[in-house]
């Protein structure tokens, strides 16, 4: 990324400052960099809509923090699929999530809206980061 991203950027930022052209145009001087300004607003819109969705997560918990009890540190009543009572989450050999777990997958992301395994493949990604 730093080899080739930030080359890129600083000669897009020096071309287009000269030349007074956006950043898909900046490029056609160049033919061996036709698609880059292309592929550079691509980027910074996968980039958008990903770091949009890790704030908007930041200012739920932010605001769920404000309660007098943290919503995740218990399991909410009435729900088989959540251990409350497990201090080490290590240990947790059941497949039961534990309460952040559970608030995280069923109440931020809201995932009984949808398939099965599509939260499947959510708890997978989601456990290997931690």
């Amino acid at each position: 990324m730093l080899v080739v991203a930030l080359p890129l950027c600083v000669l897009e930022q020096i071309l287009a400052q000269f030349s007074s052209l956006g950043v898909i145009t900046i490029f056609r001087c160049l033919p061996l960099l036709t698609g880059v300004g292309v592929g550079m607003v691509a980027w910074c819109v996968v980039m958008m809509l990903y770091s949009s969705t890790v704030l908007t997560w930041a200012v739920h918990y932010t605001f769920d923090c404000l309660s007098q009890k943290v919503p995740w540190a218990t399991c909410p009543p009435g729900h088989p699929e959540c251990l409350s009572n497990i201090l080490d989450p290590s240990l947790n050999s059941t497949g039961l999530y534990i309460p952040s777990d559970y608030y995280f997958l069923y109440v931020v992301l809201a995932s009984q809206k949808f398939p099965p395994k599509f939260v499947e493949a959510i708890v997978i990604s989601y456990r290997r980061a931690n």
